[in-house]
């Protein structure tokens, strides 16, 4: 379902065939937004990239070298963009757990250091310990999918 080559057509799908409110994996849908973004500033920037993806893209440049905008890009950003904001805007009906929220407003992370920087400074150093900056990063698999 969440195959590059379908370019997670699937996911996308299901996930708008699935009653609201969901919370979306829109990690996919943000580097769609960012390669159209980047295609337009290109655009604007760069008359020699121009040339070379006038095939790709569907590009229209007139014999005087003027660049037609392709306003499909603006729409596909606009529609990836007021599906996310379908989601963000989308009310969850959370039931509060008393007994939860209790425990985690007792809880004082900051004890035994003198203010926040030094709390910070100790989270980087911990940070620091379980994945030093050397170390190629860790990849969790969950035996569940």
């Amino acid at each position: 379902m969440l195959g590059e080559d379908s370019h997670f057509k699937l996911y996308f799908e299901k996930l708008r065939q699935s009653p609201l409110p969901v919370v979306p994996f829109i990690g996919k849908k943000i580097i769609h937004v960012i390669h159209c973004l980047t295609f337009l500033f290109t655009l604007a920037n760069n008359q020699t990239r121009i040339a070379q993806m006038k095939e790709k893209h569907n590009m229209i440049i007139l014999p005087t070298g003027e660049t037609l905008i392709n306003f499909r890009k603006f729409q596909q950003i606009g529609e990836h963009l007021s599906e996310i904001q379908q989601y963000q805007n989308m009310p969850y009906d959370i039931i509060p757990n008393y007994d939860i929220q209790r425990e985690l407003k007792r809880l004082n992370p900051m004890k035994g250091f003198q203010d926040e920087n030094s709390f910070q400074n100790y989270l980087v150093t911990l940070k620091e310990h379980i994945e030093p900056a050397d170390s190629p990063p860790k990849v969790f698999v969950s035996s569940k999918i």
